[in-house]
């Protein structure tokens, strides 16, 4: 006996995703992938925490605004992707733990720490390219040219640095020694 089942909306929209094609308002996007191999792909990239912070990511951990972390509708969790912003030319190796965005034409949400490492939460939304990287890529922070630095500290303010004796900067100090970030 055949049994022919009526695929729901959401079947249809997973199903979709683990092939590349995004259904979003009704409407099909794809990625754009820049290298015959895609593992390079460019496209809008927004931000997310405050109200995420604190909850559970689609990997099940808790969301902490403060890590380099990303969200992705296809990666697995875990992959390791380096995000240039196409703007100012700064780049931040972010770890995949989340799904997202939700959002028409936007390939990668970045948490609030990457966007201040990208310098895009003025802009909310900014061009970027997202490679994947090989599994040993440590997550960090590539620095800028000293003038391109030079350039971008006029441009923005910056928040005075904690004092050495603060309690609490010594207590998050030793967490991140303690987990390795």
């Amino acid at each position: 006996m055949l049994i022919l089942i009526r695929p729901t909306p959401r079947f249809t929209s997973v199903l979709l995703a683990t092939i590349g094609l995004f259904l979003i308002s009704g409407k099909s996007t794809t990625l754009q992938a820049t290298s015959a191999d895609s593992s390079v792909y460019r496209g809008k990239a927004s931000f997310y925490g405050g109200y995420w912070h604190g909850r559970k990511t689609a990997n099940g951990e808790i969301y902490d605004q403060n890590t380099l972390t990303a969200a992705h509708p296809t990666l697995r969790f875990g992959t390791k992707v380096l995000v240039k912003n196409l703007r100012n030319g700064r780049e931040v190796t972010l770890r995949i733990n989340n799904r997202g965005p939700y959002v028409k034409g936007r390939i990668i949400d970045v948490s609030t720490r990457a966007a201040r490492e990208l310098r895009m939460t003025n802009a909310g939304v900014v061009a970027v390219e997202v490679t994947v990287l090989p599994k040993d890529q440590p997550v960090a922070v590539t620095p800028v040219a000293p003038e391109a630095k030079k350039e971008e500290e006029s441009k923005t303010e910056t928040a005075p640095e904690p004092k050495s004796d603060d309690s609490f900067s010594k207590k998050l100090a030793y967490r991140r020694l303690a987990s390795g970030r």
